[in-house]
């Protein structure tokens, strides 16, 4: 567990403020779509 969390914890904090940098204003937009998307999923599981 602690090798999972140690691979999976940077990405959520390095990522988004990689892809803002890549693609500017629009990844911000398609980063809270996809989080919004997500909870869809999140639904069929409880």
């Amino acid at each position: 567990m602690i090798g999972i969390g140690a691979t999976m914890g940077p990405g959520i904090f390095a990522l988004p403020g990689e892809l803002a940098h890549m693609v500017g204003p629009l990844g911000v937009l398609v980063y809270l779509a996809m989080g919004f998307l997500t909870r869809f999923t999140a639904l069929n599981y409880r």
